[in-house]
């Protein structure tokens, strides 16, 4: 079976599960980013062809970058991809950010927290303009925060991981008051769980 055969039987399946709870057809969609990278400059023109060509019904876009915020996201750029998504049939589901875009939300530099926001409500603008529905964040961790083997923070706290294998990891924010004479200041620490293995 081929891809083009196989997606009017997953539909069916869908179709199947979805008729008894919504009396509707389920629409069953793809990430633009299959089909390209996910690095500064890898835009979606292509990808939303092809998605098309596969019979998908809905698509989701991202913003891989603050560089593609800055110089692709254009409303010339966003016109052009609407007919696009026009011409291929294809709903806008959601505009995620992809992590480099707001990272900085969880810094402890409030510079880079107001730019990072910044950047948050300028994909909002985007994303409305695109006719999505929603947005979506790659969840940040402080970049401060660092371990000797991995730049990616949950790794390190993994035990033996499996390929494949999930984990959840809570990180929160531990705030100790102290004080000195007149002066007081909150010092916050971070404060994670043990990783769990997700089912």
């Amino acid at each position: 079976m081929n891809r083009r055969e196989f997606v009017p039987v997953l539909l069916a399946g869908a179709q199947a599960l979805a008729a008894p709870v919504t009396g509707r057809r389920a629409k069953i969609g793809s990430v633009s980013w299959n089909f390209h990278s996910l690095a500064p400059g890898a835009h979606p023109e292509e990808a939303i062809d092809i998605i098309g060509s596969l019979s998908f019904e809905g698509i989701e876009l991202i913003a891989n970058s603050r560089r593609d915020i800055d110089e692709y996201w254009t409303d010339d750029t966003i016109g052009r991809i609407r007919k696009q998504l026009e011409r291929n049939h294809l709903t806008l589901n959601q505009f995620p950010f992809f992590q480099p875009v707001t990272e900085g939300l969880t810094s402890r530099d409030a510079d880079e927290r107001k730019r990072s926001l910044d950047y948050f409500e300028r994909g909002c603008v985007i994303a409305k303009k695109l006719g999505a529905p929603m947005v979506n964040i790659v969840a940040p961790w402080a970049r401060e925060l660092s371990t000797p083997a991995t730049d990616y923070l949950p790794r390190y706290f993994m035990d033996d991981p499996k390929p494949g294998e999930k984990f959840h990891i809570e990180i929160a924010k531990d705030t100790t008051s102290m004080s000195s004479g007149r002066h007081s200041c909150r010092r916050r620490k971070p404060a994670w769980s043990a990783p769990k293995r997700m089912a």
